[in-house]
């Protein structure tokens, strides 16, 4: 090879590492705390999908498919006991972004729910029906492996967060007779104040500056909560009063837009969501008042609970991937897809 031909080659592979640098995302980026999963094994993800094939007839593979979670996690419902999801519930586990190696959290009961990690990202609030027969909250400190309860009673509380300075807001569905209500208890007191009152939610988060709640509101269709259900995006500000579903023209109970999953920003400036676009779901981003929507992302396939990395530059979701749902992570300006899991199937993401 000459020098000119030896230029040009050195040239060519400049650029294709330079575009590999664009299309994946690096490994110093992925240098950041671990991001919380419900993890199923290669050969439990596919017995299950087998198990649930069959009681249920053809349906698409996979454990986390977009209504199959709601079905048995969203309504704090009991499984019956030929249920795939009550022999193959998953497992709590901790993913390490860099190398993607998954940590069962075995202090954890099976089926255990990530939903929210603490500010200094030390405990880790789940939930859980196996300890106390309803669905509760529980928070698991990573240092001491303890694990301390957050609600009790007979009504179940299967959604949360944690919130600034140590506050949290939780749901809870009371079954004789049927009541849906969010709550909020700030740590200075402990005292819970009642939020919202009326509507299924399906996820609760409350924004890092302290004043917003987003609601992920399902309401179903031919009395299904599933993916046919609609799923719409609330802001409540958290010194409003009570909100009564369904809200009425003048309630503090906003509408910011169709979409399941938000996540906010550490700034709490916007909002990261999973949207329906045609048939299937992508991931978008909007400003808090629900302004300057644009696309994270060009994905081709179901693209589902987005959660943000700590530092704000990248977003990991749960997609299909051979036939299983796995963790991808992609940086917020939509840039660089990268598998982050490749044993098994995971859901519920939390950064």
């Amino acid at each position: 090879m000459g020098a000119r031909g030896a230029h040009v080659a050195a040239a060519a592979l400049a650029l294709a590492a330079a575009a590999g640098c664009a299309i994946g995302v690096a490994d110093e980026e992925l240098a950041q705390p671990p991001i919380a999963v419900l993890h199923w094994t290669h050969e439990d993800a596919w017995a299950r999908a087998d198990a649930e094939r069959g009681a249920r007839g053809p349906r698409r593979q996979g454990v986390a498919r977009a209504g199959d979670l709601g079905r048995w996690l969203g309504g704090g419902e009991a499984l019956e006991a030929d249920d795939p999801a009550a022999h193959w519930p998953g497992h709590l586990a901790l993913v390490d972004p860099a190398s993607g190696r998954v940590e069962r959290v075995s202090d954890a009961p099976p089926g255990a729910v990530p939903l929210a990690w603490s500010a200094d990202h030390r405990r880790l609030l789940f939930a859980t029906s196996r300890i106390d027969a309803r669905w509760q909250l529980y928070a698991y400190d990573v240092a001491t492996r303890e694990i301390a309860p957050l609600t009790r009673g007979a009504a179940d509380h299967p959604r949360g967060d944690f919130g600034p300075r140590g506050g949290l807001v939780f749901t809870r569905i009371e079954r004789a007779p049927a009541r849906y209500t969010v709550w909020l208890r700030r740590a200075a007191d402990a005292q819970e104040r009642l939020v919202a009152e009326g509507a299924f939610v399906e996820g609760v988060r409350w924004s890092p500056r302290g004043d917003m709640l987003l609601l992920d509101v399902a309401e179903p269709s031919r009395g299904l909560r599933d993916e046919d259900a609609r799923r719409t995006i609330f802001a409540v500000p958290t010194d409003a009063p009570v909100q009564s579903w369904p809200p009425d023209a003048g309630a503090a109970m906003r509408a910011l837009g169709r979409g399941r999953d938000p996540v906010f920003s550490a700034d709490g400036e916007w909002i990261v969501y999973s949207a329906r676009v045609g048939k299937g779901w992508r991931l978008r981003r909007m400003r808090v008042d629900g302004g300057v929507r644009a696309a994270v992302g060009a994905g081709a396939r179901d693209e589902l609970e987005p959660t943000l990395s700590p530092d704000g530059r990248l977003v990991a979701y749960v997609a299909e991937d051979a036939r299983l749902h796995r963790l991808f992570v992609r940086r917020v300006d939509g840039s660089g897809d990268r598998l982050l899991v490749t044993d098994g199937a995971v859901a519920r993401p939390v950064w």
